[in-house]
């Protein structure tokens, strides 16, 4: 079996914390690339890692694993 949405290292605070202006836009990049390759009938998990990459990318956060 698969346990691979049990190694995501991304942590969270609380459902609706505040943000900051990066936050919020390293999150709108992350979600529409993961839609994206969705929609190209990659798994949700594969990307997941390649908005991860794209959010890396652009810098806005110094660790988009935590939003803490």
């Amino acid at each position: 079996e698969n346990n691979e949405f049990f190694s995501c290292l991304c942590e969270t605070r609380e459902k609706e914390q505040k943000c900051s202006k990066n936050y919020f836009e390293s999150t709108v990049i992350h979600e529409i690339t993961e839609c994206e390759e969705m929609k190209k009938e990659k798994s949700y998990w594969e990307s997941h890692q390649i908005a991860i990459e794209k959010e890396k990318q652009m810098g806005l956060l110094s660790d988009p694993f935590n939003d803490t």
